[in-house]
């Protein structure tokens, strides 16, 4: 549509009222399919919304259900430490 306005004004610097009509017929046979499209797409996306939430749903159920249960860990005794060894005492003389 710009392309149309710029070969108007570049071929008359002032269009002139059929030009001028052209342009707003042309304007009014877009703004119908225009509109149309918006809220087409305003659907499609809030559809698309719907369908990630639901997926994302799916994923986490698949996730919880493939994942395998783990027990509680066992809790081991504790380890024993080896004796110290004590230094060797010195005889008295």
């Amino acid at each position: 549509m710009e392309d149309l306005v710029y070969d108007i004004l570049n071929e008359r610097e002032v269009p002139n009222r059929t030009q001028f009509s052209e342009l707003r017929d042309v304007v009014n046979n877009l703004r119908a399919p225009v509109s149309g499209m918006t809220r087409s797409l305003k659907k499609l996306e809030s559809r698309i919304e719907q369908i990630e939430a639901r997926l994302d749903a799916q994923e986490k159920r698949l996730n919880q259900q493939s994942a395998p249960k783990k027990s509680a860990p066992k809790k081991s005794a504790p380890k024993k430490s080896a004796p110290k060894k004590s230094a060797p005492k010195k005889k008295a003389s």
